[in-house]
């Protein structure tokens, strides 16, 4: 058997042989979904929760597709603000049309797409409530759920995600690992109810002050690496303890704000739909035997 600190090393070792892994955890996914319906209001809350295996089921589709569609879905999953703009980052358009004639079309490819993914998949999901297409209903909510969590991660903001110095070199991988197999299991996350039930049916400037509050995180994640690093510079099994108290809090409360404005957007993309009927009807997502 591994000793604790092997086994820590382990499974960095396996994040940073594996590109793909570098995201938040599937649990943490599945944890970010839940905790968003959790707090739906009663309108939403009986469709979503009788669907909800479902949703959690299919929320981390878009990590598959990285593995099989690097090149065309990687962007999808980060967007480093830093090499656009500056804090508060207000000066980036919000529509991709208007960002593609600002940047150009190779530039948002290289910096990463994500607040237009969120923000595209948010209309199919309207489009689906209109509808009342509960399958797609179903599948457009997990696929949101799983963009909206990755913009929680500080280190999906910017350009330094993996280490100022080749010295921090992984970074990334190890306070994702950190989150994903240590913290979990023991979290419940608590995000705020859903108080604001105005009609607002454009998120893009909401999608992007979420992005930047995660971006404002990422000198937190530094520090704490700082930290641990300097507690044990061979970044053994008291580094992992360093690193796992320093970052956690910051880790739960982004994943938090990520349920909380998932659960923002299921509500606006219903109200966009004309605030149709979704009975606690399960979603017949069957392909056949």
């Amino acid at each position: 058997m591994l000793s604790a600190e092997k086994g820590w090393w382990a499974v960095v070792c396996l994040i940073l042989l594996c590109p793909s892994c570098l995201a938040w955890g599937p649990d943490a996914h599945d944890a970010v979904t839940r905790a968003a319906i959790s707090v739906l209001p009663a309108e939403l809350h009986p469709f979503y929760a009788r669907n909800e295996r479902l949703i959690v089921g299919l929320d981390n589709l878009p990590d598959m597709w990285r593995d099989t569609h690097r090149k065309a879905e990687g962007p999808h999953h980060y967007m480093d603000l830093d090499l656009l703009s500056k804090p508060p980052f207000g000066d980036i358009p919000r529509s991709y049309a208007a960002a593609e004639r600002k940047y150009g079309r190779a530039k948002l490819l290289q910096v990463g797409v994500l607040p237009w993914s969120i923000q595209g998949r948010h209309q199919k999901l309207v489009s689906a409530m209109r509808r009342r297409d509960f399958e797609g209903i179903v599948v457009h909510s997990a696929i949101l759920s799983h963009y909206v969590a990755d913009g929680a991660n500080p280190l999906h903001t910017t350009s330094e995600y993996d280490g100022r110095t080749p010295e921090q070199k992984g970074i990334h991988g190890r306070f994702e690992m950190e989150v994903a197999d240590r913290l979990m299991s023991g979290w419940r996350l608590r995000p705020p109810d859903l108080s604001d039930k105005s009609d607002r049916p454009d998120r893009s400037d909401a999608i992007l002050r979420y992005l930047a509050s995660s971006f404002a995180q990422v000198e937190a994640v530094y520090q704490a690496d700082a930290a641990a690093s300097k507690a044990d510079p061979s970044r053994g099994e008291v580094y992992g303890r360093v690193f796992q108290e320093r970052a956690a809090p910051l880790a739960k409360s982004r994943l938090e704000a990520a349920s909380s404005f998932l659960a923002d957007l299921y509500y606006t993309a219903w109200v966009s739909a004309g605030k149709p009927n979704l009975p606690a009807t399960a979603a017949p997502l069957f392909w056949g035997r």
